[in-house]
């Protein structure tokens, strides 16, 4: 599918099949969009760097959001029918709370004491980028911190003793550790088009149909009317107590959410992986890893990103997996070696 009104930029002179198409990529009839069906179907291709994004109500309640969700995950982990609130809550919350806020915030800008440097702290309409960046605020308070089981196991197994500065350090290695490295591996994890990944396009369908304007269909349900049907439709399913009792059964969302991820969200092969054997899945993984170390295809989205933003610098994430690195080995064998097994 072709769209005019789109910039094309030629990237090679090879050519690209897609589709059963060989389609030149020097050429003007370059397609223009993602090689990936459910992400056509899904993310537009348009872009607008006019919207405001790092504004006061970000901040206020990404922050709140993270922490809140950083909370009640960790305290929801230790139950033996383990209860996971991700991000999509927040996603779903705030955006009341920030529909009030724009409606009655002052729209004057305060200055900092002592700089130049002013905001406003009612830019005006609650715009989608603001909904995303708060919702990526509260993805990384939603995901349990990994080495806070090793704390656990240490405290209440082994009965050790563990510096306070030492359990401080080995939370947050474990989790720059992942920045790290992502940044390092983004040519090949993000800016791939063929490196998709299935939950965040359930997110983006999420933040259209809460933002776009939308004309509803004779006979059909627009998105967000879907999704408050099927929302209360999942919600009288899968209690145990007030519905219809499918959750005494163990098919709660919950319990099935917690082990599988969502099936909502999670095409087949995922799943199919992740219940039986890597071997399902090692052609479909081979695939996409070869066109993103092969393929120098960029698609419309990675061309909207390059050209509306700038990008961090590599050297950026070396330094940082340096630095995490090396506090990362202080933590396992200083403090007197309390993260060691004693044998």
């Amino acid at each position: 599918m072709e769209h005019p009104d789109t910039k094309v930029i030629n990237l090679s002179h090879h050519t690209k099949k897609i589709n059963n198409t060989e389609i030149p990529e020097n050429s003007a009839d370059e397609v223009n969009d993602s090689p990936i069906d459910q992400v056509r179907l899904t993310v537009p291709i348009r872009d607008d760097p006019t919207l405001p994004c790092l504004t006061f109500r970000t901040w206020a309640l990404g922050i709140t959001s993270c922490a809140v969700l950083a909370f009640l995950n960790q305290f929801f982990h230790y139950r033996q029918n383990s209860l996971h609130l991700s991000s999509v809550t927040a996603q779903i919350v705030v955006l009341p709370l920030e529909k009030l806020m724009a409606a009655y915030l002052p729209h004057k800008s305060l200055r900092i004491p002592s700089t130049k440097w002013s905001f406003s702290v009612n830019p005006g309409p609650f715009s989608l980028k603001e909904n995303v960046l708060i919702t990526i605020f509260a993805n990384t308070g939603s995901t349990n911190v990994y080495a806070v089981n090793i704390i656990s196991i240490v405290k209440a197994f082994y009965h050790g003793e563990i510096h306070p500065l030492a359990v401080m350090l080995l939370a947050q290695t474990t989790q720059m550790l992942g920045y790290g490295w992502a940044g390092i591996f983004q040519k090949f994890l993000v800016d791939s088009p063929y490196m998709w990944w299935p939950n965040n396009l359930v997110q983006v369908s999420l933040f259209r149909a809460l933002h776009e304007d939308e004309v509803r269909s004779k006979g059909r349900l627009t998105r967000l009317q879907f999704f408050l049907v099927e929302s209360v439709t999942a919600q009288i399913i899968g209690t145990g107590r007030g519905g219809l009792g499918v959750g005494s059964f163990a098919l709660a969302w919950s319990t099935v959410a917690s082990f599988l991820e969502s099936p909502l969200a999670a095409p087949a092969f995922a799943i199919i992986n992740i219940m039986v054997d890597m071997g399902f899945t090692c052609r479909t993984i081979r695939q996409q890893t070869k066109s993103a170390f092969q393929d120098k295809f960029s698609d419309v989205h990675y061309r909207l990103m390059k050209k509306n933003y700038k990008p961090v610098l590599q050297w950026w994430f070396y330094m940082l997996l340096t630095i995490v690195i090396g506090l990362a080995m202080l933590t396992s064998e200083g403090f007197g070696r309390q993260f060691q097994l004693p044998y």
